[in-house]
């Protein structure tokens, strides 16, 4: 089992944050804090690619009502509970980090979100 960690990073106007480990009622304060801690204005792209399981704290701090945020999350067991939440109604969700950070360019994130949850820009 991997420790938990928070790597942040910037790419492409993008601010990166890659969690590994568990994400769960321990760790999330940590993740929200991060989020909110991200420069102003710039759209936040978050990498779980490496996180071994989520709990309840750990997706009500990923779904809460944020703008310009994304989630990268490959198929799997962690992928599969978003899809079970249906997370898609309110985060954009990438399979890998580049196809986020190329679509997300294309489309800055909000007429994306507006897709996803069927509604137009």
């Amino acid at each position: 089992m991997e420790q938990f960690s928070i790597s942040t990073g910037v790419r492409e106007g993008f601010q990166t944050l890659v969690v590994r480990g568990e994400l769960d009622e321990l760790t999330a304060p940590e993740l929200d804090t991060a989020i909110d801690g991200h420069r102003d204005g710039w759209p936040v792209v978050i990498d779980l690619s490496q996180t071994e399981s989520i709990t309840s704290a750990g997706l009500h701090v990923l779904l809460r009502d944020r703008e310009r945020l994304a989630i990268v999350c490959p198929p799997g067991n962690v992928r599969r509970l978003f899809e079970i939440v249906q997370a898609k109604r309110q985060v954009t969700i990438f399979s890998d980090l580049e196809t986020a950070i190329q679509s997300l360019t294309l489309s800055h994130i909000e007429p994306d979100r507006a897709a996803a949850s069927g509604h137009h820009a």
